[in-house]
């Protein structure tokens, strides 16, 4: 068959074909037909091989979409708590179908207020992520109603957690507590009350990179309002376009067991965040640019000198910032 395909390439007639091969003349045209039709299906072949070589695999992922705002344990409906537990097991519950892989639990068709009515689940990841999608901060508030922490991420071994898109309302200890990789984006944290961990964020014992993004925390209760670092000195903000206002206490940096990542306010507003609105630990390294630190002197309260690093912060006797070390 390659032969004498080879020899009608080169433009050899049957004839020609049918004594270089030794074979009857009315043999030549089937042999070549048969010849081609294989050239081609080793062709097709070809083509689907290097296709899937070159196409990578799509990851396995799920949206789960959150119907009610009622918080329960069973259906019909698919409630948030239901929602966390399907992708976290990759299993039905409730009335939510389950998660597959990376999964999007999906709040955008809500609006109105969620009233938990015992701690939701810890979003445990199990390697995969998972992205919490509300409709906006101004249209849906999950509340822990002073009474429970609203989310809880698990420890630095899980996948990234994103939340974004709601308002997170009177939790209680913290509203957030974040020991895993976790982005809060266009997000509004109020009404939190701590217990001496971060009001609003508390990065717990083994925190590990929390991302706040496009955020307003304000008018929470308790000090610090958001507290990084923990015990194994591996904690870090990164804060981008976001503002922390009237809140009772300010952002605490304080690895227990290293001076941990660097930490990093952006294009940020920190104002009127109790006695301080940073309180920098020893060795801790925070990096701000482009950021407004202001505080009002009020009576009866002592102004604290704003220094980091050796840079004082203007106007004198503000306490934009306090450092211990």
């Amino acid at each position: 068959h390659t032969l004498a395909l080879r020899l009608a390439s080169r433009g050899a007639g049957e004839r020609e074909i049918a004594r270089a091969l030794d074979i009857p003349l009315e043999a030549v045209g089937p042999l070549l037909e048969v010849a081609r039709a294989k050239l081609a299906r080793i062709a097709r072949i070809g083509l689907v091989a290097l296709f899937a070589a070159l196409t990578p695999q799509l990851a396995r992922a799920a949206v789960i979409e959150v119907t009610t705002l009622v918080d329960q344990d069973s259906g019909p409906a698919c409630s948030l708590r239901n929602a966390i537990l399907a992708a976290n097991q990759n299993a039905p519950s409730g009335g939510c179908p389950a998660g597959d892989g990376d999964d999007r639990i999906e709040l955008g068709g809500l609006t109105g207020l969620i009233e938990l009515a015992a701690p939701l689940p810890t979003i445990a990841g199990n390697g995969e992520s998972t992205v919490i999608h509300g409709p906006g901060a101004d249209r849906l508030t999950v509340s822990g109603i002073a009474a429970f922490v609203v989310f809880t991420t698990a420890e630095a071994t899980s996948q990234d957690t994103t939340i974004e898109g709601l308002t997170i309302y009177r939790g209680y200890g913290t509203c957030v507590f974040a020991e895993g990789f976790l982005t809060l984006r266009a997000c509004r944290i109020t009404g939190c009350i701590g217990d001496g961990r971060g009001a609003a964020i508390d990065d717990g014992e083994f925190g590990n990179r929390v991302t706040v993004d496009r955020c307003l925390v304000d008018h929470n209760f308790g000090s610090p309002v958001i507290s990084i670092g923990g015990y194994t000195g591996i904690g870090q903000l990164r804060m981008v376009n976001s503002t922390v206002s009237n809140n009772q206490g300010g952002i605490v940096f304080a690895n227990v067991e290293g001076p941990g990542g660097l930490n990093r306010i952006w294009a940020s507003t920190l104002v009127e965040n109790g006695s301080a609105n940073l309180d920098v630990g020893a060795d801790q390294q925070v990096r701000i640019d482009h950021t407004i630190l202001k505080q009002t002197p009020r009576r009866g309260f002592t102004p604290v000198d704003c220094v980091l690093n050796g840079t004082v912060f203007r106007p004198p006797g503000t306490p934009n910032l306090y450092s211990s070390a």
